[in-house]
């Protein structure tokens, strides 16, 4: 007898017809089969969205993200690996939400100007490795 729960028959056509639009879609890298995969699971896409942005990030924004980790996952998905597209895309959708919140979202309320200060320093540093700090602070004059 196999250990585990076995899938139901909906959900293994379900898997099967989700792993045949994204070889397909990967086969042409035809966009209108991307939209049309991206509007499948924006309902998966919406509900780890709807978890993260309650801490105070737009929704629009978390969304946009978790699309992004959601085409990331169609692109890495291989349908051999036994796991169903959801049970894969899901994981990778939530860590890359998880990634921009930790890089992109203040835990405290700052001011724009700080925020706009803190992007220029951030910029100065990347277009100017080897400058030092007093060189780099009289680029942000």
């Amino acid at each position: 007898m196999p250990a585990g729960p076995q899938p139901s028959d909906g959900s293994a056509q379900r898997d099967a017809m989700d792993a045949a639009l994204i070889r397909l879609y990967r086969a042409t890298h035809d966009r209108r089969r991307l939209e049309k995969l991206v509007e499948r699971f924006r309902p998966l896409v919406r509900s780890i969205a709807l978890r993260y942005a309650q801490g105070g990030e737009p929704l629009d924004d978390v969304m946009q993200v978790a699309l992004l980790g959601l085409v990331k996952a169609i692109e890495r998905y291989e349908p051999r690996s036994g796991a169903g597209f959801g049970a894969f895309a899901r994981p990778t959708i939530d860590g890359e939400v998880k990634r921009h919140l930790r890089d992109h979202a203040w835990t405290m309320k700052i001011p724009r100007s700080g925020k706009e200060l803190w992007i220029r320093v951030r910029d100065a540093r990347r277009e100017h490795p080897t400058a030092t700090d007093e060189q780099r602070g009289e680029l942000l004059v």
